[in-house]
């Protein structure tokens, strides 16, 4: 027989036993593995003191700033004598405008107010002896002159009636008398000015012109004053438009200033939260630019008003003179409101995701998502405004691996009911071992 018959029948029988024994077996049911339980660290919510906190956001800005025009106008900038950043005192020379008309326009009007005053003084003086002596010879030599013209006259006129001499000549000699006469009458009411002084008049005209030449002398000084641009007030230049050769013109500032060097932080702030600030409050102020600045400022005024578009206030603080910062700097301040009891859990408890801020209550063996308000943060605590309530246990480790029905089993050593400002925040909990079968 050979090979093939012999295991053809050997394959048969060996297939109908296969059958027999699958169709006699039954199926054994699947064990199924149970779901893995999380190790977790677990708290109560509870009431704690924390301090409030209002986080204002602004721009640092000058407190009062000074624009320095130049009072002249028309003139050409000879001197710049400050940079940006200088500081200065009030008064000091910050620019030179050209002065060189006006100082010959004020030597000129000196001059004229000196012969004014002059005129003025000899006028209020008596007369001297020597103008009265003068007076009095001019007189007597005019009355010797009208006596003199008065006999020819007389001879002339006996002359021409015996037909001497002309008719021309006759009036020719009562001219020359007449004028004697006028020259004796000038000479008399010198010779009584001279006794009399100068009339009140008079004096009062030379008192005004005197006057109007010390006045004119004073405005080409404030003039020529105006030709120095100075500080008006002691603080620190910011910016400066003043070049050399520049002119000088009108509403174009030449510097701008911070007064005093003070400066402020203009903070906006909701008008649901003016309630809680008052002038003379003290402000923390830092930069995200410059971490390294901090100061502390006090609010110095409140806006009466509120913006009716963002409806939002302006506040204003003061920041101490030399703090670092400067103006347009973008600053965070936040208001410190006193300590107010708190609903707090630990900062860890509160997962924050874009749907909002949620924690996991400890509900038995499983964790409930629940979706909360967190507010102020401190000492790593965050106070729940809504959704929780005081004494509900919250999931403190191992939230990152949680989702709504977990089942935890709470760590022994983080039970709940431990202190939370004992608790040590505890590492990524990793799924505990499946029960034994």
């Amino acid at each position: 027989m050979s090979l093939r018959r012999l295991h053809a029948p050997l394959a048969a029988c060996l297939a109908v036993a296969l059958l027999a024994t699958g169709g006699c077996k039954k199926d054994k049911p699947k064990q199924t593995e149970a779901p893995s339980v999380l190790t977790v660290a677990a708290e109560p919510a509870t009431v704690k003191p924390l301090p409030r906190k209002l986080d204002m956001t602004g721009s640092v800005a000058a407190w009062d700033p000074l624009p320095v025009m130049p009072a002249a106008q028309g003139l050409r900038i000879m001197r710049v004598a400050v940079e940006e950043g200088d500081v200065v005192s009030k008064g000091q020379l910050l620019a030179q405008l050209d002065d060189e008309s006006l100082q010959a326009q004020l030597s000129a009007a000196r001059a004229r107010s000196s012969s004014a005053q002059a005129q003025l003084a000899k006028m209020r003086q008596p007369s001297r002896r020597q103008d009265y002596r003068s007076s009095e010879a001019a007189l007597a030599q005019a009355e010797a002159q009208v006596a003199s013209a008065r006999d020819a006259y007389n001879r002339f006129k006996e002359l021409q009636t015996e037909g001497g001499v002309s008719e021309a000549d006759l009036v020719t000699r009562q001219t020359a008398l007449n004028a004697a006469i006028a020259t004796a009458e000038q000479a008399r009411q010198r010779l009584s000015l001279t006794r009399e002084g100068s009339r009140p008049e008079d004096i009062r005209i030379a008192e005004a012109s005197a006057a109007e030449a010390r006045a004119s002398v004073r405005q080409i000084e404030a003039a020529l004053d105006q030709t120095r641009v100075v500080a008006p007030a002691a603080g620190q230049i910011i910016k400066r438009d003043a070049h050399l050769g520049d002119v000088a013109s009108p509403g174009k500032a030449l510097f701008q200033m911070v007064r005093d060097s003070r400066l402020e932080v203009q903070a906006t702030v909701p008008e649901t939260d003016l309630a809680k600030v008052s002038v003379g409050q003290s402000v923390d102020v830092s930069s995200d630019a410059r971490p390294d600045l901090h100061a502390t400022g006090k609010i110095r005024i409140i806006s009466p008003s509120v913006d009716a578009t963002s409806r939002q206030a302006m506040v204003k603080i003061d920041l101490p003179v030399g703090s670092g910062f400067q103006v347009g700097n973008f600053v965070r301040a936040q208001a410190q409101l006193g300590d107010t009891p708190s609903l707090v859990v630990p900062a860890a408890a509160v997962v924050t995701k874009e749907s909002g801020s949620e924690v996991f209550v400890l509900d038995g063996n499983l964790a409930k998502a629940r979706k909360v308000v967190p507010g102020t943060r401190s000492g790593g605590l965050v106070a729940i405004n809504d959704g929780l309530k005081a004494g509900e246990k919250v999931i403190t480790a191992g939230v990152g691996f949680l989702k709504d029905g977990d089942k935890v089993d709470v760590a022994p050593a983080l039970a709940v009911g431990t202190d939370a400002g004992a608790s040590t925040p505890a590492s990524p909990m990793a799924p505990a071992p499946s029960p034994s079968k």
